[in-house]
């Protein structure tokens, strides 16, 4: 980077750094819960900069590479590994390693006679200012659609974001969950009532009952993102983050669900730039390091490539350039 200058923000001080070095595995260094936290706040009117060393000198996937293999184990999941719940993950081998960890799981209310039905490989994530707004999970198996129902019910989602395309659909890399006209999933009855078209995006409008009951479900479908790939545009991703949260069902009060196949590299790249979103439509910086740090212990291989990593930043340059955060 030569001798570039960053304008790093820490503890509310703007620091200019000289000759940032991306050896330095944290230029900012927190504490919390006795876990060190990497951290490195980028002011909003700095980012297109950062965004322009960090591409021209590799800092992406240094920075990336500093928290360690995504696949790290970094939580328990004794409960996950047992043999009566290995077989609802979709990808448990040693090779894969998508594991879910026990202390963020999704737990699911028992059925009668079944011991281990409260299990489903869902994690909660947290944005960056709230406790559980995100359900990460994977793409939904034949074997445990209904119990996706079952935790779409539970937790009273009105929302479901779904990054797998056609292609995985069709590698069965998830079932299709999402009816067009109608399918029931054990005591859930899901009915097609709308389908809306945007660029890359397709919004489904379901009717759930349950019991006489009636809860609207919104389905979120993008549909241009390579497994463990990138769009070719941010922009387009930019529009469906647009698309859902303009969508009348979209709440603060319930947790949003996010899938892909595996549930974690495109579904991390979302949950991190969907926080971002958050952080800087309320501060006048973002910190993707730190909070990637945090989703990594809330859920095994966030993020899985470095240019996963640069696409949400990406993303959030974007909606700076259009003048989305007006909160000077």
């Amino acid at each position: 980077m030569g001798s570039a200058k960053i304008e790093l923000l820490s503890k509310g001080i703007l620091n200019k750094v000289e000759n940032f070095g991306r050896d330095v595995v944290n230029s900012i260094v927190t504490t919390e819960s006795k876990d060190f936290l990497y951290s490195r706040p980028i002011k909003l009117d700095y980012l297109k900069t950062y965004i322009k060393q960090m591409q021209e000198d590799g800092g992406f996937k240094t920075e990336f590479e500093s928290l360690g293999v995504p696949t790290r184990q970094l939580q328990s999941w004794d409960y996950a590994t047992r043999p009566e719940n290995i077989p609802k993950h979709r990808y448990p081998t040693a090779e894969d390693n998508l594991i879910c960890y026990d202390k963020t799981r999704v737990q699911l209310v028992k059925e009668p006679g079944k011991p281990y039905s409260d299990f489903i490989m869902a994690n909660w994530i947290d944005s960056y200012a709230e406790k559980k707004r995100y359900i990460a999970t994977q793409g939904p198996m034949e074997s445990t659609a209904t119990d996706f129902y079952r935790m779409i019910w539970q937790y009273n989602v009105h929302e479901i974001v779904m990054l797998a395309n056609m292609h995985d659909v069709e590698k069965g890399k998830t079932v299709v969950y999402y009816p067009e006209t109608t399918a029931t999933y054990g005591e859930i009855e899901v009915e097609l009532k709308r389908k809306i078209e945007y660029p890359g995006v397709l919004v489904r409008i379901y009717a759930m009952k349950r019991f006489g009951m009636i809860r609207v479900l919104v389905h979120h479908h993008y549909l241009g993102w390579p497994d463990k790939g990138v769009p070719k545009d941010s922009k387009s991703l930019l529009e469906l983050m647009k698309v859902y949260r303009g969508s009348d069902a979209y709440t603060r009060a319930w947790p949003v669900v996010v899938h892909c196949a595996g549930g974690v590299g495109r579904t991390g790249t979302f949950i991190l730039a969907d926080s971002m979103f958050d952080m800087a439509q309320n501060e006048d910086h973002v910190d993707f390091l730190k909070h990637l740090w945090v989703m990594r212990n809330q859920r095994i291989s966030m993020v899985e490539t470095p240019e996963q990593y640069e696409l949400a930043h990406r993303v959030i340059l974007d909606a700076y350039e259009e003048g989305i955060f007006n909160n000077e």
